[in-house]
């Protein structure tokens, strides 16, 4: 910051506090994703949270994770490179987020709307699933894939897109494999 000539410290503050408003809008959900995040680093030595863009209305949202749904693993510097997690979905959710939902779901939709289903959201490294885009995304911009898939009845990939990061962050009170 000490090379940063005037107006590069002026556009910093315009960006700090654009920054500053996405996340503490109420609607970010920022404060109460943060907080169930620290109860979980405190009480168990690892919180986890997601930050991603609302599909309702492209604000950023937060969201905290419980450990227990969530498993990651590392590359070989240790850093935390895919998560998958496992949640539920109700019916008209369901059908409202994804677009290639199969019909016995959409129907069932129609009946039961409140019923739910489980679904798992792998973020992984984009070399690890065939992404079939036709590399209109470089893997070096979007080094990531998030695959979201329904669990009921067959498999099935609902959504399969690019990812600039990992989507989740794990802040982690202390490993139990360190090395003496």
């Amino acid at each position: 910051i000490d090379r940063v000539d005037n107006a590069g410290k002026r556009w910093l503050e315009s960006a700090s506090e654009v920054q500053r408003r996405a996340m503490y809008d109420r609607r970010a959900g920022f404060v109460k994703a943060s907080r169930q995040k620290d109860e979980d680093l405190v009480g168990i030595g690892q919180g986890i949270y997601s930050v991603e863009l609302n599909r309702d209305d492209a604000r950023l949202l937060y969201r905290a994770w419980h450990p227990r749904d969530v498993a990651w693993g590392e590359d070989h510097t240790g850093t935390i490179n895919q998560v998958v997690r496992r949640g539920k979905y109700t019916l008209s959710d369901l059908v409202k987020t994804f677009r290639d939902v199969p019909e016995k779901i959409r129907e069932d939709a129609k009946k039961t709307p409140s019923k739910e289903v489980e679904y798992r959201h792998f973020v992984v490294p984009r070399q690890m699933y065939d992404l079939d885009d036709g590399k209109r995304f470089s893997e070096r911009e979007y080094p990531f894939v998030s695959v979201y898939v329904l669990c009921e009845g067959e498999t099935k990939v609902l959504e399969a897109v690019p990812s600039r990061d990992l989507i989740y962050c794990i802040p982690r009170w202390m490993r139990l494999d360190r090395r003496l």
